[in-house]
Order: C-alpha cells, then structure tokens, then sequence
C-alpha cells in the first residue's frame, strides 16, 4: 500500500492524447464531443448504445479508467460493456451477472481498471458489487452512524471511484426506505465506501424523494 498526502494534489495529472466529452442520445447511442471544435461523432458500432428505460428518465452511466482509452457502461440488455476509443469496437462481459442474466444496472470502472462496481436492477437490494471480469464480490451496505453501523438502503444507484489509488473509495448515491409506525420517510442521499477504514458514511443531509 502506499501513502497520501492530504495537504497536496498527488493525483498525478493525465498527460498525451487528446480531451473528448462522453455523452448519450435520447435513444442512449453513446457519442463523443470534441471540444476544441465542438463537434459531436456518434461511436460507429451499432452496440454502442447504454440502457434509457423510463422514457429517458433513467439511463445508464458512463465511466473510464484513468487513461480514457475505453467507456465502460450497461447495454440495454444489462449486460456490462466497453466501448475502445481508438477503434470503435464494442465488447461484453456477456456471462458477468447476479442472479440472473441481464440484472446489472450501473457499472464504475475502477481508474487502474483492475475491477469494476456494479449496482444490480432490483429493488430492496442494499448491496454494491464488485468484479474483476470473472468473480463478484459483494458488499453490504451497512452505513455507519454515531449508534453503530445500521442498514436503511434500499438500493443504490450511480457510482464514482476516488481517483487516488492510494485512498482507494467509492461514492454512491442511494435510495432510503425508512418504515416509522404505518408511516414510510423515503428520500435519496450519497453516501461514501471508505476501503481503508471498512466504513461506508453518509456524505449529505436527506433528499426527498423526487430528487435525485
């Protein structure tokens, strides 16, 4: 393991090739914007198209690793892929699933692109997923709090690695489904996985329902 500093930036800022902007279509065909000229180039690859459910109210992130070299992301089959820059090309982790084929609905890829995390399509499932292209790793989301550590996640949602491979965390989003008497208290926060100390801690103050 290595140290930090948490006086400086030792991130190390990514040098070479060139800037892109990633970003989707109503119909979630994936594209790039260049912008230097702003002009915006649809991937060639019929296969290059994320998941747009809900009327494109819902729609599947989009991640890289550090080098930017590739676009990680959920198909609408739920299915994780990348998409390669350079080429254009598309390939699927077609056997990578929970319980059952297609029930990815996010993925993070890790900036090293070592492992990838994962939030799955089911609702009541309070748990983030982590895989190295072959086995899945799950982890309980259990939020710590001044009374110990409780579970009132839902299901989580959007993912975001820390670029600081030596503070390995990920941030989250999530929704909460708190049953208090006949009454329910539903609303989404972030939260933060802290792989150094095994804590996940909530990062804001209660959103209510309709944010997110």
């Amino acid at each position: 393991a290595g140290t930090t500093d948490p006086n400086k930036d030792d991130v190390p800022a990514q040098t070479g090739g060139g800037q892109f902007i990633a970003f989707t279509t109503d119909d979630g065909h994936i594209g790039l914007l260049d912008p230097s000229t702003g002009e915006p180039k649809l991937a060639t690859s019929s296969a290059a198209v994320a998941r747009v459910t809900n009327g494109g109210e819902y729609r599947a992130q989009l991640t890289t690793p550090r080098d930017g070299g590739v676009i990680y992301f959920i198909n609408p089959s739920g299915h994780i892929c990348f998409l390669e820059i350079g080429t254009g090309e598309v390939s699927t982790y077609k056997d990578l699933h929970l319980k059952k084929d297609g029930d990815l609905w996010n993925a993070a890829v890790a900036p090293d692109e070592s492992v990838v995390a994962m939030t799955s399509d089911y609702y009541n499932d309070p748990n983030l997923y982590f895989s190295n292209g072959k086995d899945v790793f799950t982890l309980p989301l259990k939020t710590e709090t001044e009374i110990g550590s409780i579970s009132s996640i839902d299901y989580a949602d959007v993912i975001s690695w820390s670029p600081n491979k030596w503070e390995p965390k990920v941030g989250f989003d999530a929704y909460l489904a708190n049953r208090i008497g006949s009454d329910s208290l539903d609303y989404w926060s972030m939260f933060e996985v802290d792989f150094s100390s095994k804590k996940i801690y909530d990062l804001i103050p209660a959103q209510t329902s309709d944010v997110n």
